[in-house]
């Protein structure tokens, strides 16, 4: 009896959605990679340095404008 069935199967594409949210498109790990890459190449005049810090400023600015543009909902409770 073979039980056995492909990894794909059952691909849930929102899981991967949530994971992709955050990490590769979170500010906080996209402000490290740049970091990262500075500490182990030793110059920020690096293509890859710049670039990395390229994007994270576009993350970071995107993130930015969704939070600002879409400000909390004060609720105001009487005790009348």
């Amino acid at each position: 009896m073979d039980h056995s069935t492909l990894v794909f199967d059952a691909f849930d594409v929102d899981l991967v959605v949530k994971v992709l949210a955050n990490t590769a498109f979170s500010p906080f790990f996209t402000g490290m990679i740049p970091i990262f890459y500075y500490f182990h190449v030793g110059t920020i005049k690096n293509d890859t340095v710049v670039g990395s810090f390229c994007y994270f400023l576009l993350v970071s600015s995107f993130c930015a404008s969704t939070i600002l543009s879409f400000p909390p909902r004060v609720r105001v409770i009487s005790i009348i």
